[in-house]
C-alpha cells in the first residue's frame, strides 16, 4: 500500500466561494509525486498540487453529474464523458495534463470553475511581467523557472515570453487609461515628459490627500507642449479628475500656463 500525505490549500475568500462544495481533504500517494522528490520542495509541490487538482476536478465534477461509477438514473443531469487534454499553468509555465468531462444531457459541456481557476494565463502573464521588469531577458526565462519535476512543459519560448509582456501590458496601460478618477481625493496633480525609446511619453501623476501616488494617464508626443499637456488634462478630466476643491499643479517649466477645464489662457 503506498503511504499517503493530507494536502493543504491555500486560496483566497473569492477563490474558497467559488470551490464551496469540494472536499475539505486531499491525499497525495507518495509514488505519485517521487520522481519530482529529487529536485527539491519546490518540485515535489508542483507534482503534489497536479494530484489534488485532479481530485478536486473529480470531485466538482461528481457534484454536478454524480459519482462516476453510480447507477444511471433519470435524475442525473449528465453523465462523466472520458477525459481530455488541456493546460494549466505551474511554475511560471504551461504544462499539458488530462483532466475529466462531463456532458450535460442535452449535449452541453459540464464547465468546471476548478478547471478555469487553474487554467487561466493571468498567473502566467503577471510572473512574465515580473520577470521582464526585474531586468530577465526573453531568453533567459527558462533559465529562471522553477522546478516542476519530471513534466513536459511549454511557454518559455523568447516568442511566447515576448507575446504574454505585451498581451499583459496592454491590458494594464488600457486599464489605466479608461479609470475612473472620480473616488480619487486628489492633492496633487504632476505633469512631466520622459524619453523612452527615442519618443516623449507625458505622464500625469496623483498624489491623493492621504500622500499615496497613483498614475492616472500618460500621452505620446513628439515634445511636452502645451497641446498635448492640454489634451492629457482634458482627457483627466473627462474621466472624473476632481479639482473643484482646488490642487496643486506641478507642471515641467517647458508646460507653464496650461490650466485645468480650459483649452486657452
Amino acid at each position: 500500500m503506498s503511504k499517503k500525505v493530507p494536502v493543504v490549500k491555500i486560496a483566497t475568500p473569492k477563490e474558497a466561494v467559488e470551490l464551496t462544495g469540494l472536499p475539505l481533504e486531499a491525499t497525495v500517494a507518495m509514488a505519485d509525486v517521487a520522481g519530482a522528490m529529487r529536485e527539491g520542495l519546490l518540485a515535489f509541490s508542483a507534482a503534489a498540487g497536479l494530484v489534488v487538482m485532479q481530485q478536486m476536478l473529480a470531485a466538482e465534477l461528481a457534484s454536478v453529474v454524480g459519482e462516476k461509477h453510480a447507477k444511471l438514473s433519470d435524475a442525473r443531469v449528465g453523465n462523466w464523458h472520458g477525459t481530455t487534454t488541456g493546460q494549466v499553468v505551474v511554475g511560471g509555465r504551461k504544462v499539458s495534463v488530462d483532466r475529466p468531462r462531463g456532458r450535460y444531457r442535452d449535449g452541453g459541456e459540464v464547465e468546471l470553475g476548478t478547471w478555469a481557476m487553474f487554467a487561466s494565463e493571468d498567473l502566467l502573464r503577471q510572473v512574465v511581467v515580473e520577470r521582464m521588469l526585474a531586468g530577465v531577458a526573453t531568453r533567459r526565462h527558462v533559465d529562471v523557472a522553477e522546478p516542476v519535476g519530471p513534466i513536459d512543459a511549454t511557454a518559455l519560448s523568447r516568442s511566447a515570453v515576448s507575446r504574454r509582456f505585451v498581451a499583459a501590458t496592454e491590458q494594464a496601460m488600457s486599464e489605466l487609461l479608461a479609470r475612473d478618477l472620480s473616488s480619487l481625493d486628489t492633492a496633487v496633480l504632476m505633469i512631466d515628459g520622459l524619453n523612452v525609446a527615442d519618443q516623449m511619453v507625458v505622464v500625469a501623476l496623483v498624489i491623493t490627500a492621504d500622500g499615496t501616488k497613483v498614475p492616472v494617464g500618460l500621452m505620446l508626443g513628439d515634445t511636452e507642449n502645451r497641446v498635448v499637456v492640454t489634451d492629457l488634462l482634458a482627457d483627466l478630466v473627462a474621466r472624473g479628475l476632481r479639482f473643484e476643491h482646488g490642487i496643486l499643479a506641478v507642471l515641467d517649466g517647458s508646460l507653464r500656463r496650461v490650466r485645468l477645464g480650459a483649452t486657452n489662457d
